[in-house]
Formats: structure tokens, sequence, C-alpha cells
């Protein structure tokens, strides 16, 4: 059993604009040396549960953006999986 440590304000996310509508920026506030090596995923989930998007997050200046042109008005989760198993979401909504 692995215990984890808890989360570090290394660790905390924005997520800008909220509501968005065609784009939207993920922002680290403060970044760790091990967070910057992460290759960090993208996984996007609708309000019924199911992966509507996942891709790769390319990260420029702690930051990155993340296209939502294919996608429809509503309540979405944002998953960010680092390859350390670490998770982090964030609930966006996409009004266009």
């Amino acid at each position: 059993v692995e215990i984890k440590e808890p989360a570090t304000n290394s660790d905390k996310i924005s997520v800008y604009p909220n509501p968005a509508t065609e784009m939207l920026n993920v922002e680290w506030e403060m970044m760790n040396e091990e967070a910057i090596k992460n290759n960090w995923r993208v996984e996007i989930v609708n309000a019924l549960g199911q992966v509507v998007n996942k891709d790769e997050l390319v990260l420029r200046n702690n930051k990155a953006s993340i296209y939502l042109t294919d996608l429809s008005n509503g309540v979405y989760l944002l998953n960010l999986k680092g390859n350390n198993s670490q998770t982090i979401s964030k609930r966006f909504v996409i009004a266009k």
C-alpha cells in the first residue's frame, strides 16, 4: 500500500476562463521540480462520466492551453494525470 503525501502548494492550479468558450487555460501557481518533469495527460469528462477528450499537456512557463472547440455547452471535469499516479481534478463550464 502506497501512502501519498498531502497535496502541497506546488499542486495548486488555476483553470480559466470559467466559463470557457473556445479555450481553457491551465496554470500552476507554483511548480516543484518533480511536477515539471512529469508528463501530464489531460482527460476531460462530461457530466455523464464519459471521457470526451484525452491529450498530452504541453507546459510552457507553468501554463498550458486546451482547445474546446469540439465540445458542447455543459459542466466538465478536467483531470490532469501525472506519471507518478497523481491526478489533479478541476471542474469547469463551457458556455459558447
